[in-house]
């Protein structure tokens, strides 16, 4: 899920004009909110997760965590983040630059409902400098086939913007 190769998806798909070019990267939550303008709430981080069906992909809001037994009630198993080696070796990105779109053959994307509180969400765009900006209707209709879960609980984090 190379930079170029999430653009180009999102340029084909009518989304060119919603790629935002953050000057610099940004690894976090915060920082990503900081840059862009907008809250924690809003940046949709994406989280790769091992489960015993393989790698999935949670997207949720970014002033949430996990909840781990919604997440072993959904997944029929303990959340278990992948680590950076892991990342890099099945998703072929960064570990802070891991995107929703583009993903490997078999690897599933979910939407926690967490993202639709906001009217419009910033995920990843294949890179930590480069992010998209979407409702959570047209991120579900870019990532066909996904679901929506249930797995996080509470907002957390300080809100920026």
């Amino acid at each position: 899920m190379s930079e170029n190769t999430v653009r180009k998806f999102l340029e084909d798909n009518g989304y060119a004009s919603r790629l935002t070019d953050l000057g610099v990267a940004c690894p976090s939550v915060g920082q990503a909110a900081e840059a862009i303008g907008c809250t924690v709430g809003q940046i949709a981080k994406t989280l790769a997760l091992a489960t015993r069906r393989g790698v999935i992909l949670v997207v949720t809001a970014g002033d949430v965590r996990l909840d781990n037994q919604k997440f072993k009630y959904r997944f029929s198993c303990k959340a278990a983040l992948l680590g950076a080696a892991e990342i890099q070796a099945t998703l072929g990105c960064e570990p802070d630059a891991v995107s929703p779109f583009c993903v490997p053959a078999g690897v599933r994307v979910y939407l926690d409902e967490s993202l639709f509180a906001h009217a419009e969400v910033y995920p990843a765009a294949g890179s930590a400098k480069l992010s998209a900006r979407l409702t959570p209707g047209e991120l579900a209709g870019l990532l066909s086939g996904c679901e929506t879960v249930d797995v996080t609980h509470g907002s957390e984090m300080n809100h920026a913007g």
